[in-house]
């Protein structure tokens, strides 16, 4: 997916996320690159949630609260355990990514956090010095039913989105597990195949390894063809209506946790 945009039919699924939307050679074609939107941009709930890591905002219930990590830089180095000095690593954003490197904090140690990456196999974690990241948290939270077909979003106790989605084929179905979101994704085009906008997500598919000369990562993406949506029609990733992709778009900040579950 790092060479080229994805030439899919519309039940296609895996492989939108960013190394499929945002490439060298893609984004060298004149209006056919789609732009990462800017950590500043990314989502208007950003702000909102930015200070709730050191008390600025209230009546916050903790337990609604999940940690974000953001990189300082374009890169971290990621430890197995806190001070370990063999086995350690660094992780970067793709190559193109105009967006911030983002991560869910999983736990806290002194000068630690505990991370979840966005690699193979899903629900790989690593820890990275506090340092070397910018911690805030939020209190939205997106759940997808495989089972109903639905996608909830919360903020807190409270239901701000309720919609149908479609989701992966028999074949390639879309996995359960706890994700978040790692990047959003404007296509050129809102009347395209990945909608208004596309979030790719830290999980990646359990059958597709390569998708167009992508990696099987997982998306959340709008769509203009709404026929889908209620049934099993993608390679995996999770669609919604360009409606409701424009509002997620708005609402959720970059490492807001996805569980998807039956």
């Amino acid at each position: 997916m790092l060479a080229v945009l994805a030439a899919v039919v519309p039940a296609a699924g895996v492989g939108l996320v960013v190394q499929t939307l945002v490439s060298d050679q893609v984004s060298q074609a004149p209006l056919a690159a789609p732009t990462a939107v800017s950590k500043d941009g990314a989502a208007d709930a950003t702000r909102e949630v930015a200070n709730l890591w050191s008390g600025g905002a209230t009546a916050v219930d903790p337990e609604d609260l999940s940690g974000i990590a953001t990189a300082n830089r374009g890169k971290v180095r990621v430890h197995p355990r806190p001070r370990a000095r063999r086995g350690t690593r660094l992780l970067g954003k793709r190559p193109g990514q105009k967006g911030p490197l983002t991560f869910m904090v999983e736990r806290e140690r002194k000068d630690w956090v505990k991370v979840q990456l966005p690699e193979r196999p899903n629900g790989s974690s690593g820890w990275v010095r506090k340092r070397e990241v910018s911690l805030s948290q939020t209190n939205y939270r997106v759940k997808i039913d495989l089972g109903r077909h639905r996608i909830t979003v919360r903020q807190g106790d409270r239901v701000v989105q309720r919609a149908k989605v479609g989701l992966g084929q028999s074949a390639t179905p879309t996995p359960e597990g706890r994700y978040y979101l790692t990047e959003l994704i404007k296509p050129p085009s809102p009347n395209g195949l990945y909608g208004a906008y596309a979030f790719s997500l830290s999980g990646f598919s359990d059958v597709v390894t390569g998708f167009n000369g992508g990696n099987g990562q997982l998306g959340l993406h709008g769509t203009v063809d709404n026929s889908g949506l209620g049934k099993n029609v993608s390679h995996g990733c999770i669609r919604v209506s360009n409606r409701v992709i424009r509002r997620l778009a708005k609402r959720l900040p970059l490492g807001t946790p996805v569980t998807i579950e039956r």
